[in-house]
């Protein structure tokens, strides 16, 4: 046997899109109902394990022997709870995952190639010939989630099932079939691996700790709901059309609740302009004919704009900011996190499966599920340890004396304890936390790319980036302590915002104001970080043209250390690494600036749409997909690093963006992983790492 295509149907009382694989096929009442397969390209067949027949012993062998492929749809399922079954008939040990060498995901492969990664999404956009029947989700209700329906109560149902199985298998041969000409490099399976031992390692979570913050979370959250009912006198005031005819009421007027106008109304009532109002779509509106300042007796009061009412004068502004402070509080999703996290902790006590590989579309990069440790807030919590400590005092405190929250001169909020997210997860008995990331990576990667010199330079040198950015874009020196360090800041704002095209629009989105720069600076800021790196703006229009030209002509064209490949249905990018970037179905087309290259692909949602990309977006996509490779790459030197004369087998155990953590003896150093994070891989000679950490005794940044 060389290859075997697998799908299985299972049953447990655990919601698996809540606590995640691991604790799903954890559940005591864990049981795989069907095992569909096919053996080298043979004919699918359904083995029925919930009528007690059984997998024959080459199939049993297969799953245990690397060197036999496994493909699946969304592999990391069947591995995972082929692993539970194995355990529960003794063909491994306690606690052991099957080890994913040799294990294919075709949901991976999709990706790809730029595709939707989901079964049925893929067999449409392929049209394929046996597409996955759609009456599968009405048998998975029925058979795979509580009470689950009893097979021989219900045999014209339990034989569509089964078809439904074997059909599931076809599918994941048709699409293999399909994407046969476009295979992903090797190395890419090897990272896959990886991954999948990290996910099955998992991360210890401090569950003392994540109970008493959640018990603070529901305290503080009836004690801030209580405040808001006193303020407003409302029976609902969450609602957000109870809350806006309060605001009304109050001489505020909104046409949103959301994040963004909250915090704008929060903001201008702080400033005085005691009758904010905020548009439709939520956009705040500032200024003298949108709200009125605190009126002063000396002058005559302004007259009313003619183009739009003003609104009420605000009467009680304190209360009204308190009240949006509150409502701002209770609209916090992260603090909920603590909960998923008890949702999806392992027996064991650690959390697993927080990783998704080639998540991020078209880059290739990880993306985060269940706790979702890459979208968690950078948090702004100076005296990290002492809150900490603080939500563990509070919770072992005497009930009958009362909660109070407090830690010296600094209360517990949602914002605390949603800056405390990170440290829930610790390491395990008699180890510590390395945590350690890449700096400015993006802004290395695309110096590097678009060789220009100066940058590379400050790399080489250990210099500031974003104080050389100043000096080169103002024309006189700036340090970072030192003289014109005013600039620095702007310096900071255009590395941040312009690198991949933006201008006056991506340097607001970036805050700008909040770095002290005024709206009729932006344009010239944005010409003088352009003026200062001609050779980056230079490569966006190559990339663009190369790309262009690849869609139109269906040929190779190199750009520099990349490569545009036209072929049929796709656009690939080749990166140094060899990995593929795909784009499907591309084609040029009139863009609001110009010629832009459409193609079909995933949108924010998961949904599958067109999408538009030009040449610095193009470079944007690869620059980050370099950095991914770079971490890929880390993450599996790491994976078996070496300290001390001692292999360590495995360490990772978590990766967020740039950054990597690792579980360690103390005998390992920062200075040990940084010196494996920064290894320069062959196909990037030149490119100038540098990276950087810190020891904990828990997850921070």
């Amino acid at each position: 046997m060389k290859q075997l295509a697998i799908d299985i149907e299972t049953y447990s009382s655990a919601t698996l899109s809540e606590c995640g694989i691991y604790r799903y096929a954890e559940a005591p009442d864990f049981r795989i109902l069907l095992f569909g397969c096919s053996v080298d390209g043979g004919p699918a067949v359904v083995f029925d394990l919930a009528d007690g027949e059984g997998l024959p012993a080459e199939i049993l062998a297969a799953l245990v022997d690397p060197g036999v492929e496994k493909y699946a749809f969304n592999a990391a399922f069947e591995r995972v709870c082929l692993s539970r079954y194995l355990r529960d008939y003794g063909y491994l040990g306690e606690g052991k995952f099957l080890h994913p060498a040799g294990w294919r995901c075709t949901m991976v492969w999709s990706g790809y190639c730029g595709l939707p990664m989901n079964l049925a999404g893929v067999g449409e956009v392929l049209e394929l010939e046996k597409q996955k029947l759609e009456t599968g989700k009405n048998l998975i209700e029925m058979f795979c989630v509580p009470p689950g329906a009893d097979p021989t109560m219900a045999p014209e149902a339990w034989a569509a099932f089964r078809e439904y199985n074997r059909r599931d298998v076809e599918t994941e041969m048709e699409i293999r079939q399909r994407l046969a000409k476009f295979p992903p490099p090797e190395s890419l399976w090897k990272e896959y691996a990886a991954d999948q031992v990290i996910n099955d390692r998992g991360i210890r979570a401090d569950l003392a700790f994540v109970r008493a913050a959640r018990e603070a979370y529901v305290e503080i959250r009836a004690r801030l709901d209580r405040r808001l009912r006193e303020i407003t006198g409302l029976d609902h005031p969450k609602a957000p059309a109870q809350m806006k005819g309060w605001l009304k009421r109050m001489g505020v007027e909104t046409g949103s609740l959301d994040k963004t106008a909250v915090q704008g109304l929060i903001d201008a009532l702080a400033s005085g302009l005691v009758g904010a109002s905020v548009g439709p779509t939520g956009t705040v509106l500032l200024g003298p004919d949108q709200a009125q300042k605190k009126p002063n007796p000396t002058q005559a009061p302004p007259e009313p704009a003619p183009s739009r009412s003003t609104p009420q004068a605000c009467t009680e502004p304190q209360l009204v900011r308190e009240a949006l402070g509150i409502y701002q509080q209770l609209g916090m999703t992260s603090v909920t996190k603590y909960q998923t996290i008890e949702q999806c902790v392992c027996a064991d006590g650690r959390v697993r499966g927080m990783f998704r590989f080639y998540g991020g579309s078209r880059t290739g990069r990880w993306s985060g599920q269940l706790v979702q440790l890459h979208n968690l807030p950078r948090g702004e919590t100076e005296n990290i340890e002492e809150m900490r400590d603080a939500v563990l005092a509070a919770a072992n405190a005497d009930p009958d004396a009362g909660w109070t929250g407090d830690c010296g001169d600094h209360p517990i909020t949602m914002e605390v304890l949603s800056d405390l997210i990170r440290t829930a997860f610790i390491p395990a008995e008699g180890k510590k936390f390395i945590v350690c990331d890449y700096s400015a990576i993006e802004a290395r990667v695309l110096a590097w790319l678009a060789e220009e010199g100066w940058r590379e330079t400050v790399f080489r040198e250990g210099g500031d980036i974003y104080a050389a950015s100043a000096s080169a874009m103002f024309h006189v020196p700036v340090e970072k302590h030192g003289i014109n360090a005013e600039l620095r800041q702007k310096g900071k704002i255009a590395e941040l915002a312009l690198g991949y095209g933006g201008g006056a629009e991506a340097l607001k989105h970036m805050h700008a104001a909040d770095y002290g720069l005024k709206e009729e600076e932006l344009e010239g800021l944005k010409k003088s970080w352009r003026a200062a790196n001609p050779r980056i703006v230079q490569f966006w229009y190559d990339i663009d043209r190369a790309a262009r030209t690849a869609v139109e002509e269906m040929k190779i064209i190199r750009c520099g250390r990349i490569e545009m490949e036209g072929w049929y249905s796709m656009l690939f990018i080749r990166l140094p690494s060899g990995r593929k970037m795909s784009y499907f179905q591309p084609e040029v087309a009139d863009g609001r600036f110009g010629k832009v290259i459409r193609y079909l692909g995933r949108g924010q949602g998961g949904t599958w749409e067109t999408k538009e990309s030009y040449g610095a977006k193009f470079v944007e996509n690869i620059v980050q997909g370099i950095a991914r490779d770079l971490l890929a790459e880390a993450i599996c030197r790491i994976e078996g690093f070496e300290s001390g004369g001692g292999r360590l087998h495995g360490c990772v155990v978590a990766h967020v963006h740039d950054e990597i953590v690792v579980e360690v003896s103390e005998r390992v150093t920062i200075e040990d992983i940084a010196r494996e994070m920064t290894v320069v891989p062959s196909w990037a000679d030149g490119l100038i790492l540098d990276a950087d950490g810190f020891e904990s005794a828990y997850y921070r940044k």
